[in-house]
């Protein structure tokens, strides 16, 4: 499995909004691709100029069809918004325990 974490901090709320907008859409048509375990987005709690990433692949094959289908609508939407800095990373992950369940 790949779980790929990342960090988006823009510059206002208005940018916020513009970036949350467009990723409903992300979130919605890569849930259904194939090997996608999960993927969210959200935006802080503590500050609100921050949004958080967290995807779960099945394989690194999966996770590069992924990134190799175009996707305008969001690339659109990252190349108007001002970000002030993003940080993204991937790591392979071994077997998943579950820690709390209800």
């Amino acid at each position: 499995m790949h779980v790929i974490t990342g960090k988006f901090i823009l510059d206002s709320a208005s940018e916020v909004a513009k970036m949350l907008d467009a990723l409903v859409g992300r979130v919605e048509r890569s849930r259904g691709r194939a090997g996608c375990i999960d993927y969210q987005f959200a935006q802080s709690l503590v500050d609100p100029c921050e949004i958080l990433l967290m995807e779960k692949w099945a394989s690194q094959g999966d996770l590069d069809a992924h990134m190799a289908i175009p996707d305008p609508e969001f690339s659109e939407v990252l190349a108007s918004v001002r970000i002030r800095s993003v940080h993204i990373s991937v790591c392979e992950a071994g077997e998943e325990r579950v820690m709390m369940e209800r």
